[in-house]
């Protein structure tokens, strides 16, 4: 056979010939002679994580294998640790390297081979995770709720800071107030007790005006009384007892509005 050269591949078909023609061809691929591929295949870093990395490579082309691939020679090595190394089949296009170390640089290089040697491709780098996915969430779930609480409480913060009146709202006035009455329980009863006191002070004045138009009524008892000698010896020097009750009275009505508006 002429023309036929070394390291390419070539299909060689072979026809049964019959009496009526020739049959159908049986074919099979073939080297005249093999050699190491002219180039490596190309590996490509498809998802790393903390303990794993998944790497895919191309298929070498036709023309720079030069013999049959019979594997992939996967090495990978890190920063002062031994190179290791795991072989797969020709059919091979992806793999996953397991047993990583979390947050370390490694180097990956992808040989591959023929029956009469190997080639490297090109190498890849690359960091695996200091965390995993799984511990990623779990610590973004444990931190939302603190930082959200720390969030409410400077918000809380910034607001009361910002209006000052509500911190000085329950200060009395020193100079319109008793130190018992501005006090939180006395404060909270007369506030429990307003409207009773205002019904109070309503009964007290209606009894300090019947008891005006009875002291006048009496006044004027008294004084026809005064005009008989015989009885101002009882009365020298008195008020009729009505006024003086009526004085009470009008003290206990004053005390009370003062509490009622204090």
């Amino acid at each position: 056979m002429q023309n036929i050269v070394p390291f390419k591949r070539y299909k060689i078909s072979v026809y049964p010939l019959y009496n009526d023609g020739p049959g159908s061809p049986l074919s099979t691929k073939a080297y005249l002679q093999e050699d190491s591929p002219a180039s490596g295949p190309f590996v490509r870093l498809k998802e790393a994580g903390k303990a794993a990395a998944q790497l895919e490579w191309d298929e070498i082309p036709v023309n720079e294998r030069r013999g049959f691939i019979t594997n992939y020679t996967i090495f990978c090595k890190s920063a002062g640790e031994n190179e290791s190394y795991v072989t797969v089949g020709s059919a091979s296009r992806q793999y996953t390297l397991v047993n990583l170390k979390g947050n370390t640089l490694y180097r990956v290089i992808i040989m591959a081979s023929t029956a009469k040697g190997g080639t490297n491709g090109t190498a890849v780098s690359f960091k695996t995770l200091a965390f995993a996915k799984q511990e990623i969430a779990t610590i973004i779930a444990s931190t939302i709720p603190v930082s959200l609480s720390v969030t409410i409480m400077m918000l809380l913060v910034y607001f009361m800071n910002k209006n000052p009146k509500n911190n000085c709202q329950n200060v009395p006035d020193a100079a319109h107030s008793h130190p018992y009455l501005n006090s939180p329980k006395c404060q909270s009863k007369n506030n429990f007790d307003a409207k009773e006191l205002e019904k109070a002070s309503e009964t007290i004045r209606t009894i300090g005006q019947q008891l005006q138009s009875e002291e006048n009524e009496s006044y004027q008892v008294y004084s026809r009384n005064a005009e008989d000698p015989t009885l101002m010896g009882s009365h020298t020097g008195q008020l009729p007892p009505s006024r003086n009750l009526q004085s009470n009275l009008t003290c206990l009505l004053l005390n009370s509005e003062e509490v009622f508006q204090v």
